[in-house]
Parts: C-alpha cells; structure tokens; sequence
C-alpha cells in the first residue's frame, strides 16, 4: 500500500505547554486511522496541526507531519489554502457551526468550490447534485435552496461529509462527526464515509470518543493519553487484546450492546434474492426477499427444511454465489459485488464452518498445514504461522501434536475441531457454521457447543448457525430465524419461536421434532 501521510516525533504546544508529546504513525491510501482517547488528550489538535487550525497560541514545536513530499507545519497560510480542499479535507463535529446561517447551501458550495477552481454554474449544479445523490439525498435541489437551519442536525453532518468529498481529497479529517447524532443517523453518516473510502478511494483519520464507532469503521487505532500514544495497532488487535492499562481502562467503561442500541451490526442482509435459471427448465428462486441482520456477539440460529433456502444465503453472503438482487454489508461495508482479491479483505472478517470438514481439508496435508495456509495468505511467516497452528488447536480442545496428523487421522470431533481453530485463525468478526454439529454425535455436539460459547466470551464472537436442529438451536442461539419456500416467516428469541409459534410451517416443523 502507498503511504498518504506520516507523524513524525509530533510535538504540539499551546502558549508554551506541551500538549502532544513525540507521536509517530502513518495513514496508507484508503486506510481509516481511529485516534481515540479521553477529552484533553490531544486527539483534535493532532488533526488540526496537519490542516493548519492550531490558531496563533498553537505550535508544532517538534517534529514533522510529511504529505506529498512537504512539512505541512512549514507552509505558508497561502500554500497551505491550495491544499485545504483538493488535498486535504476536514468534517467538523458541528457540521452546522461551519456554514453560514444566512446562506444557501448552493452559495455556499460553490463559493468553496470556485476557491480552487474555475468551474461554470451549471458544471457545479450538476455535481452539487450528482455528489449529494451519493450521500443519500433523494431531494439535492431542495437541499442545495436550504439554508443550513432548514435542515436536520443529521442532514446538515451528511451536507458536511459532502462538502469535504466535493473536491475529492486525498485524506479527510474527521472530528467527532457523530458525537451530537442519535444512533440512526451515527449509522448513516458511518456508512456514508465508508462509502466515501470505497468510491473514492479516501484515507481518513477519525478522531472520536465513541468505540463503536471506531470498531465499525477504523482498521488501526491509535489511543492517546495526555498526549502521549498508549497504543497503536490493527483495531481488533487492541480492542480484544489490549496492552496498556489505560487501553483496558478506556474499554471497560464502554456501555455493553444491550445499553447502546444496535450501532453494532455486524453482518446486514436487505432484501436478497437468488434465482436460478436454467434451458429449458422454469427459473427457480431458491431464496426469496430475505432481510436481516446480526449483531455483535450475537449468536443468530437459522433454521427450516433442506430446500429452505438456508444453506443458498449464506453462499451468497460468503459470496460462493451471487445474489439475483439485494444488498450484503459486513461492518456497513456493500460486499455484495465483490470478487478476487477483493474478497481477501472481507474473508478477514469473516469465516466459515463447513459441514463436513474431513473434506473442507486437504487430505494429502496435515491439519496444521491447512491451519497455518490462511495465516501465511495474511503475510505471516511460515515458522510462525505453524507455532500459531499449534497455539489454535489447544485454544479448540486439541494437543499441539494434531498438527501432525493428517485428517483422515482423528475422529469427526476432532476435524470440526481443526475447522474452527483454522476458521478463527486470523480473528474473524463473524463465523459462520452451516450445518457444522450435523455429522457429530450428541457428546461430541455438547462439545463443540461449550468451545464456541469459550471463543464467544473469550474473542467477543459473532455466530451465523444454521441448523436443522431444533433444540441445538434453542440450547445455542440467542434469535431464530425460520425459513420456509426460500422466505423468512418467522423471527424472535428460541423460546418465543420454538414455545410460541406463529405459523402453521414452524408448528409443523416443531411438532415433527423427535
């Protein structure tokens, strides 16, 4: 990956007091640096310095912040205007505070866009509007006449978000942009920037108090204290295992899910489609409109009859087939259309149990081999990778020594075991198991279950079972989705579906149950 913009040694003071103390990281192409931290710690002025808003008691008293070959420190106010815009934008955490209130947003969007460059009225019309289009907007013309109070604290951040992609910049800063939201729009604003990553391309430093936000949207985060970097690292990486005591403090105090709403979706399916067509024969549509989401540490049961429909969405989430129509989101990101190496990234956050895994394994390869290939894929080290295989499978139940031993070596257990220490080797959010205790007898089931509640607690696990087993799934899964002819016909916790049913379908199906 290419390097956008290095800290170098970073020391910042106001009115002579040193607020910021030698901090050093760099933000890749595409990359979304968190910096996190209590109020007063430094996180504002880190991105103000880059963008030249210290004011005049703010100063870089040491060190560098390199873009593009330049100290960004050292330009003058004139050189430094040239970037603000076209290389270098900024999301304020008021959005509505950075527009005047006595004029449209057209006027004011055009007045920031001519500052850069000649562009006619109607060029910049068509833009404004093409740009707002992206964001969401359903109405950019009645948008563009507002006036900033006109709109919504929500609408206004969105507005704001666009006004700093509408010269498309190479990084954006981004500070506090979802602090004054309420949860619906946070999630809007979130999914909005990491649009804005995707179609453009955009690094972007984040600075927020909110760890939610950081865990939906950031891939390193840096975590500072009175100035001085505590941590800094792959954000699963520091969220799950934290180094510093104040890291393990900042994160204790985060309320649990269950306090904060459902700003924590993992995995999002709206409205998918699968319909398979054939010569000569009818088309058939294996799954039919099905919506519904997981979040995290959730543990979502699907269950139905072989033909349901169940086994046809998760391929298509795991994009093993493509979806008719419809949208998948892992971490609020659109992989529905993804292919290739693309796919590297997502399989990063997502993994899969197979049903049989004696043959989800090379069986001319031995079980630590086929552990350790998706570590080395990830850029680990042979040597490595193999003494991580062995660490997995004791994680899961098993000796270092199955490592050595081929699959058709151990027993079904045993394998399904070696599946979910190689699922989870590269720390997934979100595991999926499909039909994964199916072949496994009731004790060795029991088993499984017991390890994955450990990885569960342990790793703050996500599961997508899916199951023809009524009661593993009652026993397991925290909701239930039921799924008849390819549709969703039922949803709600174990008990209320399997003790409770709506529908005639579940009923039968509960009723069948042995």
């Amino acid at each position: 990956m290419t390097e956008v913009i290095r800290y170098e040694h970073v020391d910042i003071s106001y009115k002579g007091k040193r607020v910021v103390h030698d901090v050093s990281f760099s933000v890749e192409k595409g990359e979304i640096l968190g910096i996190v931290g209590e109020s007063g710690s430094g996180k504002s002025t880190l991105i103000k310095a880059a963008m030249g808003l210290l004011g005049r008691d703010g100063l870089v008293s040491r060190g560098d912040i390199w873009y593009k070959g330049m100290d960004l420190p050292d330009l003058k106010p004139g050189e430094m205007r040239k970037l603000c815009g076209p290389e270098l934008g900024m999301i304020f955490q008021t959005a509505g505070s950075s527009f005047c209130p006595i004029r449209t947003v057209r006027a004011q969007l055009y007045e920031f866009m001519t500052e850069h460059k000649k562009i006619k009225a109607d060029v910049f019309e068509n833009q404004a509007e093409e740009l707002l289009e992206k964001f969401g907007f359903e109405d950019p013309k009645r948008v563009l006449d507002s006036y900033p109070f006109e709109l919504s604290g929500g609408m206004q951040q969105r507005v704001g978000i666009a006004v700093a992609m509408l010269l498309n910049p190479k990084i954006l800063m981004a500070d506090e942009p979802t602090s004054a939201l309420d949860v619906t729009v946070q999630k809007q604003v979130i999914e909005e920037m990491l649009m804005v990553r995707k179609t453009f391309g955009t690094s972007i430093l984040l600075v927020t108090h909110n760890m939610g936000v950081i865990r939906a949207m950031a891939d390193k985060v840096l975590v500072l204290h009175e100035g001085e970097i505590m941590e800094y690292g792959v954000t699963e990486e520091v969220f799950e295992q934290p180094q510093s005591a104040y890291t393990k403090k900042l994160l204790a105090a985060v309320p649990k899910t269950s306090e904060v709403g459902k700003m924590s979706v993992v995995l999002a399916a709206e409205h998918l489609t699968k319909t398979f067509v054939s010569q000569g024969r009818e088309n058939y549509t294996a799954v039919d409109d099905v919506s519904f989401s997981v979040e995290s540490g959730e543990k979502l049961g699907i269950i139905g009859e072989s033909g349901s429909g169940k086994t046809t969405v998760v391929n298509m989430i795991t994009r093993l087939l493509d979806a008719s129509s419809g949208m998948i989101r892992l971490d609020g990101e659109d992989i529905t259309s993804k292919k290739g190496k693309e796919l590297k990234e997502v399989y990063k956050k997502m993994q899969m149990v197979f049903q049989t895994p004696t043959e989800s394994f090379d069986p001319r390869r031995k079980l630590g081999d086929g552990i350790a290939e998706s570590l080395i894929n990830f850029g680990m080290r042979k040597k490595e990778a193999m003494v991580k295989a062995g660490q997995l499978l004791e994680l899961c139940g098993l000796g270092k020594e199955y490592a050595e031993r081929y699959p058709h070596e151990v027993s079904g257990g045993q394998c399904q075991r070696a599946a979910i220490a190689r699922a989870i080797a590269i720390d997934p959010r979100l595991l999926i198991l499909d039909e994964a205790t199916s072949a496994l007898d009731v004790t060795i089931q029991e088993e499984i279950l017991e390890l994955l509640n450990k990885l569960k607690t342990e790793r703050n696990m996500t599961y997508l079972f899916i199951c023809h087993d009524i009661a593993l799934v009652q026993q397991f899964c925290d909701r239930v989705l039921v799924m008849h002819q390819g549709k969703i016909v039922e949803e709600g916790t174990p008990d209320e579906v399997i003790r409770n049913p709506k529908t005639e379908y579940t009923r039968r199906l509960i009723e069948s149950v042995l």
